[in-house]
């Protein structure tokens, strides 16, 4: 097998094990992604805050308890995300929750992103043809050169 031949062969076969990687990573991607949906920010009010046009307010104790977990968690992160269900999220935004003794407003936020695993998933698709192509061309390059020498040999 000619260096050129052998040169073209791992640079295929590497194009198609680089080209499925890439490929994978970005069908998970694609497949797990949040790039769209909804945010809850809760920040905490000064005592003498008013709040314009005026929203309800509702004590902790009286939200259900996915709201009070909801809350919990979002407090501790100042925000969180959802991707679908939302319905939970609408109850609880657009209000003043009263909580150990202080106010806190609670708003919604819609995002809509884009993920990276589209583009990763084109770019391993190109690799991976690529890299077939070149594969097969130098292989059956290499094959038919071997026929040839064992006709010219015989």
């Amino acid at each position: 097998m000619g260096s050129s031949s052998r040169l073209g062969l791992l640079l295929g076969l590497g194009l198609l094990l680089s080209g499925g990687l890439a490929y994978g990573v970005g069908m998970y991607q694609e497949s797990s992604a949040c790039t769209s949906g909804h945010m809850i920010m809760i920040e905490q009010m000064s005592a003498d805050e008013s709040v314009h046009p005026p929203i309800e307010e509702v004590a902790f104790e009286n939200l259900s308890s996915a709201e009070q977990d909801l809350f919990r968690e979002t407090l501790a992160g100042n925000t969180t995300k959802f991707c679908n269900d939302t319905e939970l999220v609408d109850t609880l935004s657009g209000k003043v929750i009263l909580y150990q003794g202080d106010r806190y407003s609670s708003s919604l936020l819609a995002f809509d992103g884009t993920s990276w695993g589209f583009p990763l998933v084109l770019v391993g698709m190109a690799a991976v043809l690529l890299g077939g192509a070149l594969s097969v061309l130098t292989g059956g390059i290499v094959v038919l050169r071997r026929i040839w020498d064992r006709l010219l040999i015989e």
